[in-house]
């Protein structure tokens, strides 16, 4: 109990992962991510978004390159 107390004290890693998806996001249809090579001890919390310079790739290309940021937050 004590140790997992501890761990939790410290701060949690997170990873930014930048994917590519085209055609207005449809393509590929699934983007596996193996987490346990960024997390081994388990994902915490998972977000993908846009960020702004996404979604002006994604204006500027009329939708055929849609890039998006995921987070992956980690236990400890």
């Amino acid at each position: 109990m004590e140790e997992r107390a501890r761990l939790n004290a410290q701060p949690s890693k997170m990873h930014v992962i930048s994917q590519s998806f085209y055609f207005w996001g449809t393509v590929p249809r699934e983007r596996r991510i193996d987490a346990t090579i960024y997390c081994p001890n388990g994902v915490k919390e998972a977000r993908q978004y846009s960020t702004f310079l996404d979604f002006v790739y994604e204006q500027l290309t009329l939708g055929i390159y849609s890039p998006r940021t995921l987070n992956l937050i980690c236990y400890n």
